[in-house]
C-alpha cells in the first residue's frame, strides 16, 4: 500500500513539474538563458561582473514594478528577466553602471514605445544598439563562446527547443 501511494506521489510531482514548464514556454527560456549565462562566467570567462547582472535584474526588475504601477496593470516578470538574461548575455562594458541604465531604458520601451497594443522592439536587440552606439566602452563580443563546435550545436539545439515550444518557426534571414 505505502508502495503504491509512493508511486504515485512521484507521479503526480513528475507531471506537476512537467506542467510547471508547459505553462509558459518563457520559463523554459529563463531556465536555458540562465544556463548559458552561468556557463559563461564560470566556465568560459566572459568579461562581465556578477554585480553587473545583478544590477542589471535590479534596474530592469524595478523599472518594470515602477511602470505597471504607473499604468496598474499586472503583467508577469518573465520578459524582463528574458531581457536582462539577454543584455547580460550580450552586451560587454568596462564601466558596471551601463547595464543597468540600459535595461532600465529598453523595459521602458516596452511600455512606451507600442503599436495596438504590443512592443515593436526586441528589448534585448534595441538595449544592445543603444549600448553600442550611445555608451563609451560598451561592446558586444561574438566570440565570447570560443570556437568549439560543441558549444555551437548546444545553442543550436537550445533555440529549437525553445522555439519548438513556443510554435515559432519564422527564421530572419
Amino acid at each position: 500500500m505505502s508502495v503504491r501511494i509512493l508511486s504515485l506521489y512521484k507521479e503526480h510531482s513528475l507531471n506537476s513539474v512537467i506542467n510547471f514548464f508547459r505553462s509558459d514556454v518563457r520559463i523554459l527560456q529563463i531556465i536555458l538563458m540562465g544556463t548559458l549565462l552561468l556557463v559563461g562566467v564560470f566556465f568560459r570567462d566572459f568579461s562581465i561582473l556578477p554585480i553587473q547582472i545583478g544590477f542589471t535584474f535590479v534596474a530592469g526588475l524595478f523599472t518594470q514594478w515602477i511602470w505597471t504601477k504607473f499604468l496598474k496593470i499586472d503583467i508577469a516578470y518573465f520578459s524582463t528577466m528574458i531581457t536582462c538574461l539577454g543584455l547580460s548575455l550580450l552586451i560587454r562594458s568596462d564601466f558596471i553602471w551601463v547595464h543597468p541604465i540600459i535595461a532600465a531604458i529598453v523595459v521602458s520601451s516596452k511600455f512606451v514605445i507600442r503599436i495596438r497594443g504590443k512592443h515593436i522592439f526586441n528589448p534585448a536587440m534595441l538595449g544592445v544598439m543603444i549600448g553600442i552606439h550611445f555608451f563609451p566602452g560598451t561592446w558586444v563580443s561574438p566570440g565570447q563562446w570560443g570556437y568549439e563546435l560543441t558549444i555551437g550545436i548546444w545553442l543550436i539545439v537550445f533555440g529549437f527547443i525553445v522555439s519548438g515550444r513556443a510554435g515559432i518557426s519564422e527564421i530572419s534571414f
